[in-house]
C-alpha cells in the first residue's frame, strides 16, 4: 500500500522531532542547564522546530493539513525522550564532576 504525501510528511516530522529531542536533551544535560528555562526552551523548540523545518526546508504546504496534526505528531514521544536524555546526561555530568 502506497503512503500518501501527507503520511510521508508526518513521518518526517515525527523523526525530526525525535532527533531534535535527543539533541536538546544531550546539549541541555551537558551544559548542566536546570529548571524551568530549560524546559520552556525545549518545549518551544520541540513544538515549532519540526513544523518550521517541514514548511521551509521540505517545502511542504502545511495549510492543506490540520495544523494540530502536524504540530503534535510525535510530541509526546519527543517530550519523553528529551526529558529522559536530559536527566541521564545531567546526572552523568554532575556525577563526573564530583
Amino acid at each position: 500500500m502506497e503512503k500518501s504525501e501527507k503520511d510521508k510528511l508526518l513521518d518526517q516530522v515525527y523523526w525530526i522531532r525525535q532527533l531534535v529531542a535527543l539533541a536538546c536533551g544531550l546539549i541541555w544535560g551537558s551544559i548542566a542547564l536546570e529548571g524551568l528555562p530549560g524546559l520552556l526552551m525545549a518545549a518551544g523548540i520541540l513544538l515549532l522546530g519540526p513544523v518550521q523545518y517541514a514548511k521551509y526546508v521540505l517545502n511542504s504546504d502545511c495549510l492543506k493539513m490540520e495544523s494540530s496534526e502536524m504540530m503534535f505528531e510525535g510530541l509526546q514521544g519527543g517530550a519523553f525522550l528529551f526529558l529522559a536524555v536530559w536527566v541521564i546526561t545531567y546526572t552523568t555530568v554532575i556525577a563526573s564532576e564530583a
